[in-house]
């Protein structure tokens, strides 16, 4: 006389085969408005400058030739800037780590096993 099996089973994540799932989203879109950055101490900022200039006498017909400079801000101490982000949503997606091992699962019911010999003659 024997027993085993269960009816009663409980699966693991090792129980599952190793995979892995794909995402991808999108979050609302909101309106983030202005926003300043931290006060910095005082600096400059450098810009270019396109200006169309002549070497010689124009007489308006064009053929103007074009220069670019490139300058500093005049220094402003310590201050924030203002920037506007606005209504805007973001994207995303990834790959989650794998999982699962595959391990198997015994699924044999509860049992009792009788043997017994019976004997004729």
């Amino acid at each position: 006389m024997s027993t085993g099996g269960t009816d009663n089973l409980t699966l693991t994540t090792d129980n599952m085969p190793t995979h892995h799932h794909d995402f991808s989203a999108r979050t609302d879109t909101f309106d983030y408005g202005n926003k300043n950055t931290n006060n910095v101490a005082g600096h400059v900022h450098q810009y270019t400058s396109v200006f169309r200039y002549n070497d010689v006498h124009d007489d308006g017909g064009g053929h103007g030739l074009y220069k670019t400079q490139t300058e500093n801000t005049t220094h402003s101490g310590d201050h924030v800037h203002t920037t506007y982000l606005g209504p805007h949503s973001h994207a995303f997606a990834g790959i989650t780590k794998n999982t699962g091992k595959g391990t198997p699962v015994n699924i044999v019911n509860s049992f009792i096993k009788l043997m017994a010999w019976y004997r004729i003659s």
